[in-house]
């Protein structure tokens, strides 16, 4: 098998299985196809069916990586869990969560895409509000 047939059936196996592929997998694909295969292995084993729905997986996850402030994972895990039947406010709640337990740049990095996905960006501004007092010179 040609490296670049063995791409092409490697990301059509990962899309299979997971829903999505990030760029860096298919990378690491083309240049270490035995590691992608471990990869790959241990990414089916975790998704596989089990006790804990597959739903509350991608939550777990997307707890993680909110807590590490890893946007593209925030992204993809949340969109994951919303295809699951994950809804805005058990994301929302996932997200109250977060700040108790990875602070305050994790949970506005992931309300702040959880409003993204769901439409509620709209109008919003990119900065906090500073009342009627300009914003501090310090800022």
């Amino acid at each position: 098998m040609s490296d670049q047939v063995y791409v092409e059936e490697y990301k059509t196996r990962y899309m299979a299985m997971a829903g999505y592929m990030y760029p860096q997998f298919e990378y690491l694909a083309q240049e270490d196809p035995e590691f992608a295969e471990a990869w790959f292995s241990m990414m089916k084993a975790w998704r596989r069916d089990g006790p804990i729905p597959a739903k509350y997986k991608e939550m777990m996850i997307l707890l993680g990586s909110c807590m590490k402030h890893q946007d593209m994972a925030i992204r993809t895990h949340m969109r994951k869990a919303m295809k699951l039947g994950a809804t805005k406010e058990e994301l929302l709640n996932l997200m109250e969560i977060v700040l108790l337990s990875g602070g305050g740049v994790a949970f506005v990095k992931g309300v702040g895409i959880l409003m993204e996905l769901t439409g509620a960006h709209e109008g919003m501004p990119d900065s906090p509000k500073w009342g009627d007092a300009e914003a501090p010179s310090d800022v």
